[in-house]
């Protein structure tokens, strides 16, 4: 008796713990129903009701872990894509400031870079302005992407 419930202590502790904060929720499933059957085979020939204690707390927490995992996945994919929307409206901020971009009449002079550069810079603010109103109105920033 005492040899299982050391090999179930060893079990859970260690890796076990910090393995279900990354694992999927079918990772989770299949590691929480492998430690019930360890605590049921531990304690199967025992005068004692743990098992059933413990069994459906585990049951509890395999739900419970398992809507966790699927939400951190979510998050995760959620900050995966604003990361990379991010990065896309910088790479278009930098190619609308760059001066290749200018026609020749607006390279034509310095006065003719710094108007057109301007006016650039006045056409962006109208629009981050257009966004934020439209984003206090109610509006999902997924529709503007």
């Amino acid at each position: 008796m005492k040899d299982k419930v050391a090999d179930l202590l060893r079990t859970v502790s260690g890796d076990f713990v910090r393995n279900l904060g990354a694992a999927t929720p079918d990772e989770i499933n299949r590691q929480l129903r492998g430690l019930q059957r360890s605590i049921s085979a531990a304690l199967k020939k025992t005068n004692t009701k743990v098992d059933n204690v413990l069994v459906p707390r585990l049951q509890t927490m395999n739900t419970a872990l398992a809507k966790l995992a699927t939400e951190r996945d979510r998050i995760a994919a959620s900050l995966e894509k604003a990361t990379q929307t991010a990065t896309d409206v910088a790479d278009r901020a930098r190619s609308t400031a760059a001066l290749s971009t200018l026609s020749e009449d607006e390279r034509a002079t310095p006065e003719g870079i710094a108007a057109a550069l301007h006016n650039r810079l006045r056409a962006t603010d109208a629009f981050e302005a257009d966004v934020e109103r439209l984003q206090k109105r109610g509006l999902d920033k997924s529709l503007i992407e």
